[in-house]
């Protein structure tokens, strides 16, 4: 089964494809981050990464060039992925609907181009609810245009196993090879599982101390890119991420000063500063999860590309006094010890904090895989 992904970022939702059934190829991944290179390069050394920022207007010229980029791919490609910026729909966002609110009709346009059997595209749930669902409602149109069914949910993470609230919209379509009621049963029946397993939580909350629990207490400004775990993991969570030899990579804190590190202390595990009338790290209340520490008995909340920055949201660690590192953002997302974050702090972090996490995409791989390509 051969995989092409587009606006991969670091490969997530990629990632989520690999350990199935059935062979699977990651053949090539496009994004227009250039820093993501040396990691492609690092954690899938099979897959062909090219840096492109596509155009608008979308037009001829435009496909040319994405066909162009994929013109090496001599097979028949079976998974078009797909996570177009989320920035111009998301809530914590400006909501500027300009050139990057439209970059979804060029999956459309691959789509077109590759025919693939299943398009998966991922973003923030308001995607659905932009222009009144308009939008959402066009890629739909030009996908059905393509011979191919779609459907459109959310689904939350922290349901499928990552110890992180969560939720992403999902857009699938699976193509319709002259037989639309088979394609529309398939679809249909991956839809409904997935509906259930949400609605009943299958796989149980894992919580942060359950993710991260085992990785080594490092103060503020401690740590190194790589590192050896020495003891032995204590969930089956942390079993399932970790490697046999312990090593792991990217545990790296922040740097604070020693006055915020004291501020810090006196905020308990699962509090925020908001709590306390008279805190030094109390701010406005739109500000409500500023300096706000992670509770290790419950799921973290959505995290976010700032996660060294203890003011912008629930990143402090729940027992150290500091902010989370790349590695403990990667295992809240579900990323597995041997992958490595390659490139400076800002860099890391703005590919853990923007990813899909892998355990929901492998939850749907293993549904339409088992639906039949």
């Amino acid at each position: 089964m051969t995989v092409v992904d587009v606006f991969s970022g670091v490969g997530g939702l990629a990632l989520g494809w690999t350990g199935l059934t059935v062979n699977v190829r990651h053949v090539a991944a496009i994004d227009c981050d250039e820093t993501l290179r040396l990691s492609y390069a690092c954690n899938f050394p099979g897959t062909t990464f090219v840096a492109h920022r596509f155009g608008d207007p979308f037009s001829e010229a435009s496909l040319a060039a994405a066909g162009g980029l994929l013109g090496g791919i001599n097979e028949p490609v079976n998974v078009l992925l797909a996570a177009p910026p989320c920035q111009p729909f998301s809530s914590a966002g400006k909501r500027n609907l300009g050139r990057e609110a439209y970059l979804g009709f060029h999956v459309c346009m691959l789509a077109e181009h590759l025919r693939p059997n299943i398009v998966l595209m991922e973003n923030v749930p308001q995607f659905g609810r932009v222009l009144g669902g308009t939008l959402a409602g066009r890629i739909r149109v030009r996908l059905g245009r393509a011979d191919y069914v779609t459907a459109l949910l959310t689904l939350d993470a922290l349901r499928f196993g990552v110890p992180q609230r969560r939720a992403r919209s999902m857009l699938m379509a699976f193509r319709i090879d002259g037989q639309r009621d088979g394609a529309d049963e398939r679809l249909r029946h991956v839809i409904e599982t997935l509906r259930q397993e949400q609605g009943k939580g299958v796989t149980g909350q894992v919580t942060v101390a359950d993710a991260i629990g085992d990785l080594p207490p490092l103060a503020a400004g401690d740590g190194a890119e790589e590192i050896q775990i020495r003891v032995a993991p204590s969930t089956e969570y942390q079993k399932r991420l970790r490697q046999p030899n312990g090593v792991t990579y990217n545990h790296v804190a922040a740097s604070h000063s020693a006055d915020l590190v004291e501020r810090i202390r006196t905020v308990e595990a699962g509090e925020t500063p908001q709590q306390c009338g008279a805190h030094p790290l109390r701010r406005k209340e739109y500000f409500r999860l500023a300096y706000a520490r992670l509770s290790g008995g419950a799921p973290a909340s959505t995290l976010t590309t700032n996660t060294h920055n203890p003011g912008s949201g629930r990143f402090l660690h729940y027992r150290d006094h500091r902010t989370l590192t790349v590695r403990e953002v990667a295992r809240l997302q579900g990323f597995p010890d041997w992958f490595r974050f390659v490139g400076s702090q800002t860099e890391q972090r703005r590919h853990v904090g923007n990813a899909v996490p892998p355990p929901l995409s492998h939850r749907i791989a293993q549904l339409v895989v088992s639906a039949g390509l």
